[in-house]
C-alpha cells in the first residue's frame, strides 16, 4: 500500500486508524506513507505524526517519509490506484459541514497501477524529489 497526502491530522490518524494500520502491518502488508506540505509540518498535528513514527519504529514494513512539498493525494493498493482531491490523512468527513466537492480517478489496470506505484515509490526513496524532474 502506498499513500501520499500533504497533511496528517489527529482527526484521521487516531487510535482506530493506528489499530487498523497495525493489523495490516502484522499481516505482512508493506505500507509506504509520504506526507509534507511546505518547509515544515505546521499543517499537520504533531501527535498524529508521532503515532505514525512510533508505529514505523516497531514495524520494518512501514515507511513514513517527510516529503519536501506535496499537494498530491494518492492511494495505491492491490490493483487499485486512486488520484484524488480528497485529503486522505487530514479530512475525515463531517455530515454537519457544508457539502465539499471532491473528485478523483480510479485506475484498475494492473500494469498502470504498477507503473504508478514504482514512480511514487521512487519519489519516496528520493526524499520527495521526483528524480525525473530537473531541479
Amino acid at each position: 500500500m502506498l499513500l501520499i497526502a500533504p497533511w496528517v491530522k489527529g482527526g484521521v490518524v487516531n487510535t482506530d486508524f493506528v489499530a487498523a494500520l497495525e493489523r495490516r502491518l502484522r499481516a505482512g502488508v508493506q505500507v509506504h506513507i509520504g506526507h509534507g506540505y511546505g518547509p515544515d509540518d505546521k499543517g499537520s498535528d504533531d501527535f498524529a505524526l508521532r503515532k505514525l513514527a512510533n508505529l514505523a519504529d516497531r514495524y520494518d514494513n512501514l515507511r513514513v517519509v517527510r516529503l519536501r512539498n506535496t499537494h498530491a493525494k494518492i492511494l495505491i493498493f492491490d490493483d487499485q490506484w486512486i488520484t484524488t482531491s480528497f485529503n486522505w490523512l487530514s479530512f475525515r468527513g463531517d455530515p454537519n459541514r457544508t457539502y465539499r466537492m471532491e473528485e478523483g480517478t480510479l485506475v484498475q489496470i494492473q500494469s498502470e497501477v504498477d507503473k504508478a506505484f514504482d514512480r511514487y515509490n521512487e519519489i519516496l526513496n528520493a526524499g520527495g524529489v521526483d528524480p525525473r524532474v530537473q531541479h
